[in-house]
C-alpha cells in the first residue's frame, strides 16, 4: 500500500507513478478527502447542536416574556426596552431556524462545506442576549412555596439540593436542556435502573463531545451542566466518573481558566460528583482541589464561580485527611478571602460557611484558621445577616469550634502544669508567659521545655523594651 505522503507528492510534482501504484494512490487521495469532509461535518454538527440548545432557551424566554407582557405593560418599573428586545430575539430565532432547516435539507457533502462560523455567530449572539436580558423578564408566580437552597456542612447526598440555580442563564429555575430533560424522563420511566435508561451512552456522548472541542466554552458549559443533572445518586455518580468525566472536567478548567462561566459550571458538576465517597477520592487524586482553588483565585469577584467552588470544597472536605490537605493548599485563606469580598452576597456566603465549617471540624486546622482571622470574619457575617438562619446557625457553630469548646481549658492546663512540676514553678512560668495556658494538658510532660521557652520569651520582651 502506497503512503498518503508519497501519493500526494507524486500528484503535486507531476511525476508519474508506476502503473501498479496509480489506482492505490487515487484511492488514498479520495479517502483523505472523504476523511477531511467527515471531520469538518462533525465540527459543523457540534455547532448546530449548540445553536439548537440556544434556540430552545430562546423559545422558553419568549414564552415567559409573552405570558407576562400584559403585566409588564401595566407596571411602570418594568424594563421599557424589554418588548423591543424580545421582538429582536424572536426575529433572530426565526432566522436561525430557517438556516437550520436549509442546512438539514442539504446532502451530507454540502453540509460538510457549510460555513461553521454562521452557527457559531448565532450561538454567541443568543448567549449574549440571555446574559443581558434574561434576568429582566418577569417570572410567572409560583404555584407553591419554593425552598431556598442552604448549604450543609457535610457532603451532599441529594443531587437536587442545588436545583434552584439550574440553568440560571436561561432566566427560569425550571428550564432544562432538551437532552437533559429526555435523560431525566428516561430515568423516571426506568426508576433507578441506570443501564436500562440508556444513560451510559448519554454520558459517553457528552464526555466525547467535551473532549472533541476542549476550548469551546459553550460546549464545555453545556456538557458540564448535562453531567450535573445526570448525577442523581451513588450509582449514577460512579457511572459518570467511569466514563472519564472527572479528568475531562478538570482538563476543561485548565484549558479555559479565563472563562468564568466554564469554571463555574465545572465546579458545579464537581459538587455533585463529590457527594459520593469513591468519586470524591477520585477528584482529590486528580488534583481537583487545586483546580477549584485556582478558579477562585482567577475569578475573585465572580459570585457564580465563588459559590460553586465553595460548595465543591464543602463536599470535598468530608474527612480529616481531605480537610488537612485542603488547608495545606491554602483553602482556608482562600475561603476567608471570598467571605470578606462577598460578605453581603448570601448566595456566596452560605456556601463559604459550609466549606469553612468543614475545615474547622479538623482540630489540626483550627489554630491556622484563628490566626488567619476566621473568627472575626465569621462574626462579621453573623452580625450583617441576623435574619438568615443558615448564617446564624453555621456561623455561630463554627465560631464555637474555633473559640469555644475546642479551645484548651486554662484551668485544666494550669492543673497539669502543677502536676508536672509544682505550683510555684507553674505560677512562675505563667507569669513570664501567660500564653502557655493555651498549650493544653499535654504540657504536663513538657514542663522543662515550657520553662525554657517562657524564659526566652520574657528575655526577648525585655530586650524589645530597651529599644522603644
Amino acid at each position: 500500500m502506497i503512503s498518503l505522503d508519497r501519493a500526494i507528492a507524486a500528484r503535486t510534482s507531476g511525476n508519474v507513478l508506476p502503473r501498479k501504484f496509480q489506482a492505490s494512490a487515487t484511492q488514498v487521495l479520495v479517502a483523505a478527502v472523504l476523511l477531511q469532509a467527515l471531520l469538518r461535518l462533525r465540527s459543523t454538527e457540534v455547532w448546530r447542536s449548540n445553536v439548537t440548545a440556544e434556540l430552545s432557551m430562546a423559545a422558553a424566554l419568549l414564552e415567559m416574556g409573552g405570558a407576562q407582557a400584559s403585566a409588564s405593560a401595566s407596571e411602570p418599573d418594568r424594563e421599557p426596552l424589554l418588548p423591543s428586545a424580545l421582538r429582536t430575539l424572536a426575529d433572530r430565532k426565526d432566522l436561525v431556524e430557517g438556516q437550520i432547516a436549509e442546512y438539514d435539507g442539504m446532502p451530507w457533502f454540502q453540509r460538510a462545506l457549510f460555513d461553521t462560523s454562521a452557527f457559531q455567530a448565532h450561538a454567541d449572539w443568543l448567549k449574549q442576549w440571555r446574559q443581558e436580558w434574561a434576568a429582566k423578564i418577569p417570572k410567572a408566580p409560583s404555584s407553591g412555596p419554593q425552598s431556598a437552597a442552604s448549604p450543609i456542612p457535610k457532603a451532599r447526598e441529594d443531587a437536587e439540593d442545588e436545583a434552584e440555580d439550574a440553568d440560571a442563564d436561561a432566566g427560569s429555575p425550571n428550564f432544562k436542556l432538551p437532552a437533559v430533560a429526555a435523560a431525566k424522563a428516561a430515568l423516571e420511566k426506568f426508576g433507578t435502573d441506570w443501564k436500562a435508561a440508556g444513560m451510559d451512552s448519554v454520558v459517553e456522548e457528552v464526555v466525547n463531545l467535551m473532549q472533541s472541542d476542549p476550548q469551546n466554552a459553550f460546549v464545555q458549559e453545556r456538557g458540564c451542566e448535562s453531567l450535573r443533572y445526570l448525577c442523581t445518586d451513588d450509582e449514577s455518580r460512579q457511572a459518570v466518573a467511569a466514563k472519564d468525566a472527572i479528568p475531562t472536567i478538570l482538563r476543561s478548567m485548565e484549558l479555559n481558566e479565563n472563562e468564568s462561566e466554564v469554571q463555574g459550571y465545572c465546579c458545579g458538576t464537581l459538587v455533585h460528583l463529590a457527594a459520593t465517597a469513591s468519586t470524591r477520592r477520585s477528584i482529590v487524586q486528580e488534583k481537583g482541589l487545586e483546580a477549584i482553588l485556582r478558579a477562585m483565585q482567577m475569578h475573585p469577584s465572580n459570585a457564580f464561580v465563588q459559590f460553586k467552588a465553595c460548595a465543591a470544597l464543602a463536599n470535598l472536605a468530608a474527612t480529616s485527611q481531605e480537610q488537612s490537605l485542603l488547608a495545606s493548599l491554602g483553602g482556608g485563606e482562600m475561603i476567608l478571602k471570598t467571605m470578606r469580598l462577598h460578605v453581603h452576597d448570601l448566595s456566596v456566603l452560605e456556601y463559604c460557611l459550609g466549606a469553612l465549617h468543614n475545615l474547622a471540624t479538623y482540630p489540626g486546622n483550627q489554630a491556622a484558621l484563628r490566626t488567619a482571622g476566621a473568627v472575626r470574619v465569621l462574626r462579621d457575617a453573623v452580625r450583617l445577616h441576623p435574619q438568615n438562619h443558615q448564617v446564624q446557625q453555621v456561623g455561630k457553630k463554627t465560631i464555637r469550634l474555633l473559640k469555644g469548646r475546642n479551645a484548651p481549658d486554662a484551668s485544666k492546663t494550669f492543673k497539669a502544669m502543677v502536676d508536672g512540676a509544682d505550683r510555684d514553678k507553674a505560677l512562675e512560668i505563667v507569669t513570664r508567659h501567660p500564653g502557655i495556658l493555651a498549650a493544653g494538658p499535654d504540657v504536663k510532660d513538657n514542663m522543662l521545655q515550657a520553662d525554657l521557652a517562657s524564659n526566652a520569651i520574657n528575655a526577648a520582651r525585655s530586650l524589645g523594651n530597651l529599644f522603644r
